[in-house]
């Protein structure tokens, strides 16, 4: 995010603009301004955004990149499943060590 910041200063982004991008180094950018990027490529049929391109906070050594509209999405996706089961699993123990505390607070 730093990165962002510095290769940005100049734009004037608005704080308040979420319209993340992903860009080509698989860096996430809160919208194409913090990219810098300076164009985007519009489909002809549906003028939906395929990507940005000229994009000053992206590549490497002076180099331009492009960045796709939304998200780059996560790798973690995988893991929802077991972090479930492990929380309930810890969830059901926790409450066999409750019980008997609370008997033994009322009585």
């Amino acid at each position: 995010q730093n990165r962002s910041l510095e290769c940005s200063s100049g734009c004037s982004c608005p704080t308040e603009a979420f319209n993340p991008v992903c860009g080509s180094d698989g860096v996430e950018f809160r919208s194409p301004c913090h990219a810098g990027c300076l164009t985007k490529v519009l489909d002809d049929n549906t003028s939906k955004i395929l990507k940005y391109t000229d994009c000053g906070c992206i590549g490497v050594s002076g180099s331009y990149g492009y960045a796709l509209p939304g998200t780059c999405g996560s790798d973690c996706k995988h893991l929802l499943l077991p972090f479930m089961v492990l929380s309930a699993l810890t969830c059901f123990i926790a409450s066999f060590s409750q019980t008997p505390s609370y008997m033994m607070i009322l009585r």
